[in-house]
C-alpha cells in the first residue's frame, strides 16, 4: 500500500527482482499494476482471475489452474528485461536431479495409508494421529515419508505427545549414498535439505555418530547467530575447512542469500510445496566460488511395491509451478521475434 502511494507521485518506476513469477502467475498482478494499469489492462485483480484463472475446488472460488499465459506474457514482454546468471556468471552446469527411492516397512506403509484413507493412524490402543483438515493430513503425509509424525495424542489424557518416530527408510538410503560418495572423495562437502526439523536433528545424530572426525553444521530457525555462522562458513568457499564438511538444514530456514558454494553435492530428504523455496536452496551451492558440476538428489518415499506417495505429488507439483513461471516470464526476446 505504501509503494502504491508512492507510486502515484513518480513518475518512472524501476521493479528490481529476480524472476517476477516464481510461483504462480498471480504473483504477476500486483507488480505489472504497480507499473502501469495499461500493462495488463485489467480493471482490478477480479478482472485478472477471471481472464487467467480457472476456478474449482472448495465452493468453485480457488484457483486451481492458469490459462491464456501467453497472453500475459505478451502483455508484459516489452516492460521487462532479464538478465540470467547463466548470462552473467561464467559457473559450472546444475546437473538434473538425481532420484532415489525409499521404500516403506509394512509398517510404515500401514500407519500411511491408514492417515491418506481414514484421516487417522492408530499406533497402538491408546495413542494415536489425526488430521481432519486436508491441508493437515498432506503434511502429516510427508511427515510419515520422512519418518515421524506430529500431532500424536494419549487418547485417556487428550494430551498431544513430542513426534513419534515412524521409519528410518529415507535415513537409511541417504547414509549408504554418503558412504559410497565418502570413498569416491574423501573431503566431501555435503548439503542436505528437509522441510522438518525433526527430521534435521534425527539426521544430524546419526551422522555425528557415524562420521565422529567430520565437521558438520546445521541451519534451522531459532539457533544462535554463533551456531549459523560456524555452520554456513563450513560450505563458504572462503573459509571452508580442508577437510570434509556436512551442513543439514531447513529449507524455509536456510533458502536465501548464503552462499555455500564449497559445496556441489545436494541431498533433499523432503521438499517444501513452495517453488520459490526450492528454487533458492537449490542456487545455494551454484554461487560465485563453484568450480565443479552440481549434483542434486531427491530421495522420495514410495510403498513396499513401489507405491508412489505424496513425496512424488509435491515434486509433481514443484515442477509444475515451475513451468507456469517459465511460460509467463519466458525468453521475452523470442517471443517478441515471432510476432
Amino acid at each position: 500500500k505504501a509503494c502504491a502511494h508512492l507510486r502515484a507521485v513518480s513518475k518512472r518506476v524501476l521493479l528490481m527482482n529476480g524472476t517476477p513469477v516464481d510461483e504462480s502467475p498471480g504473483h504477476a498482478y500486483a507488480q505489472f499494476r504497480l507499473m502501469h494499469p495499461s500493462i495488463l489492462a485489467c480493471k482490478n485483480w477480479w478482472h485478472f482471475r477471471a481472464r487467467y484463472a480457472i476456478l474449482g475446488g472448495w465452493q468453485g472460488k480457488q484457483i486451481v489452474k492458469w490459462t491464456n499465459l501467453d497472453d500475459l506474457s505478451k502483455r508484459t514482454a516489452p516492460y521487462v528485461v532479464r538478465h540470467m546468471k547463466k548470462d552473467c556468471l561464467d559457473l559450472p552446469p546444475k546437473l538434473p536431479p538425481v532420484s532415489m527411492s525409499a521404500a516403506m516397512k509394512p509398517d510404515t506403509w500401514k500407519l500411511y495409508k491408514e492417515m491418506r484413507e481414514e484421516t487417522v493412524a492408530w499406533f497402538d490402543d491408546n495413542t494415536y494421529a489425526t488430521a481432519a483438515q486436508a491441508g493437515v493430513r498432506i503434511m502429516r503425509l510427508a511427515q510419515m515419508t520422512s519418518g515421524f509424525v506430529g500431532g500424536v495424542v494419549d487418547l485417556e489424557t487428550e494430551k498431544e505427545l513430542p513426534p513419534r518416530e515412524v521409519g528410518r527408510e529415507k535415513l537409511k538410503v541417504m547414509l549408504e549414498w554418503l558412504e559410497q560418495r565418502m570413498h569416491e572423495e574423501p573431503n566431501l562437502k555435503l548439503l542436505i535439505w528437509s522441510r522438518f526439523r525433526a527430521e534435521v536433528e534425527r539426521t544430524l545424530v546419526e551422522l555425528r555418530t557415524i562420521y565422529p572426525k567430520v565437521q558438520i553444521g546445521a541451519i534451522w530457525g531459532g539457533q544462535k547467530g554463533t551456531e549459523r555462522s560456524e555452520s554456513i562458513s563450513l560450505l563458504d568457499p572462503r573459509h571452508a575447512p580442508a577437510g570434509p564438511a556436512f551442513v543439514v538444514g531447513t529449507v524455509q530456514t536456510g533458502a536465501m542469500g548464503l552462499n555455500l558454494a564449497a559445496a556441489h553435492d545436494v541431498v533433499y530428504l523432503s521438499n517444501d510445496w513452495s517453488a520459490r523455496i526450492r528454487s533458492q536452496s537449490e542456487e545455494r551451492v551454484h554461487r560465485p566460488g563453484q568450480t565443479f558440476p552440481v549434483s542434486y538428489f531427491e530421495i522420495l518415499a514410495t510403498g513396499p511395491k513401489g507405491q508412489k506417495t505424496v513425496d512424488h505429488q509435491i515434486l509433481k507439483a514443484l515442477q509444475r509451478k515451475g513451468e507456469d513461471a517459465r511460460l509467463t516470464m519466458a525468453e521475452w526476446s523470442d517471443m517478441l521475434k515471432e510476432e
